[in-house]
């Protein structure tokens, strides 16, 4: 079963059975990177269309994750820092590598909040 990650009402991720298991939610990119407001939430008829839960203490229909621009720069830093360096000799004499999912996930996050001062990542269970 798949489920989507939005943003703006677009859909700029999708997780499903293929992932490689290093990101299995927002949760996992906070908890991993330590960036953002992470919620589990419910669905709300009124803005912003989602209110925030304890999982604990609650069942919860999704999460949702804030970032605000300076943390999507420190994002792109995070990206420049952690992503694995390939050097000359495995580039040319070996299979392509395949870049994490958790890499992914943020690549897509920067790339969907470029010139906002603020954006709201949601994904439905």
């Amino acid at each position: 079963m798949s489920r989507f990650v939005e943003c703006r009402e677009k859909s700029v991720w999708k997780f499903d059975a293929s992932n490689d298991g290093s990101v299995d939610g927002l949760f996992h990119l906070h908890e991993n990177v330590g960036l953002g407001e992470h919620h589990f939430c419910l669905s709300s008829e009124e803005a912003p269309f989602w209110i925030a839960v304890d999982p604990m203490k609650e069942p919860f229909e999704g999460e949702v994750l804030l970032l605000s621009s300076s943390e999507i720069s420190k994002l792109e830093e995070y990206l420049k820092l952690n992503t694995p360096k390939i050097n000359l000799f495995k580039r040319v004499f070996s299979k392509k590598t395949k870049t994490s999912d958790l890499f992914l996930l943020i690549a897509s996050i920067i790339k969907h909040s470029k010139g906002y001062d603020k954006s709201e990542y949601l994904s439905w269970l």
